[in-house]
């Protein structure tokens, strides 16, 4: 029998994580030029009755800060999940390659120890092209490992090449850590989705809240540059 063609070459290495985009950026400038601005107000005694005959009163700052507060926490809280996310990604790679290596490495070994075997090679399943799937790598690799366990005459072979029950019982440990890691990674992916429909609600919430405060600040300090000058605007 010949040689079985080559498996697929292993899935490619997860991107590097990005520095922070221009958008989050932004959104971070936003957040601190808010809290900034009203605590230049709270603190300037003219600034803040001029604003206060806006109808930003010292209530109306202070819900502003409770705004930019919960802003800046969902920031956070979603720079945090995609961190954890990449986290994720990066174990979960990690351990498909090595999976991956460790089935290819049983599936080369199979079909050479049962060259003249195609009983041997169906039975064990190491026959055809690998795909690059991780769901079906762990299915695949999980049929293979148990049926040479179930298999004496063959785990005899194997076992000679560097496959004893305990080497098998520890890749099929493998294939249980990945599939903990994809689970993992999906609860990641799903968290910093979330984190981020957070964020973008808070930050609307207060460009909302902002927006109104740079309009009343502006009619409010038109006839003081100086005053004007101190809000940045």
């Amino acid at each position: 029998m010949t040689d079985q063609p080559l498996d697929q070459p292993a899935p490619p290495e997860p991107k590097p994580v990005v520095p922070r985009s221009p958008q989050d950026q932004r959104m971070a400038d936003r957040i601190s030029d808010a809290r900034e601005k009203v605590l230049i107000v709270q603190a300037d005694p003219e600034l803040a009755e001029r604003m206060s005959l806006r109808g930003f009163d010292a209530a109306r700052l202070t819900a502003g800060l409770d705004l930019q507060a919960a802003a800046q926490t969902a920031f956070t809280n979603r720079q945090t999940a995609m961190g954890e996310e990449d986290a994720a990604n990066v174990a979960f790679a990690a351990a498909h390659a090595k999976c991956r290596q460790d089935y290819t490495d049983f599936r080369t070994t199979s079909r050479k120890v049962f060259k003249k075997n195609a009983a041997a090679q169906a039975t064990l399943g190491v026959t055809g092209r690998l795909t690059t799937d991780a769901q079906q790598l762990v299915t695949a690799a999980r049929a293979s490992y148990n049926a040479a366990l179930a298999a004496p005459a063959y785990l005899s072979e194997l076992a000679l090449e560097g496959y004893p029950p305990t080497a098998l019982q520890a890749l099929i440990a493998g294939l249980d850590a990945l599939q903990a890691a994809n689970t993992r990674q999906e609860t990641a992916r799903a968290a910093a989705v979330r984190a981020t429909a957070l964020r973008d609600e808070a930050d609307q919430a207060l460009a909302d809240w902002r927006s109104r405060f740079n309009t009343a600040a502006a009619i409010a300090t038109r006839d003081r540059p100086d005053l004007s000058a101190k809000l940045g605007l």
